[in-house]
């Protein structure tokens, strides 16, 4: 399990985070992004506004599903790739009323 905290703060390109579980409930990610989930658990992020202001990657390789933006408004500021290789599903922006992505913007499935 690798779990990211309100308040946590990240300058650096994280490169490969992969665990059965990801709680990212939070962070403020100024690089790189990319989180790899494995597990059969199923995980939601609630609580605390995560801001991602560099490319973020997705890879879901679970069964359970991964949420980001429970109850908070994520902030994304650059490019999103998702993909999936298993039944687990993918939610960016759960329960909310709007997901901020700022132009110019990709998401790639």
């Amino acid at each position: 399990m690798i779990g990211y905290n309100s308040n946590d703060l990240f300058n650096e390109n994280i490169i490969a985070v992969t665990a059965s579980n990801l709680y990212i409930r939070g962070g403020t990610f100024n690089g790189a992004t990319s989180f790899t989930k494995t597990g059969s658990a199923s995980n939601h992020n609630n609580g605390g506004q995560n801001i991602f202001n560099s490319t973020l990657e997705i890879n879901q390789q679970g069964t359970g599903y991964f949420m980001l933006g429970y109850n908070s408004n994520d902030l994304f500021n650059d490019d999103i790739t998702v993909s999936s290789t298993n039944t687990g599903l993918i939610y960016l922006g759960y329960h909310q009323v709007l997901v901020p992505l700022h132009y110019p913007q990709e998401i790639r499935f």
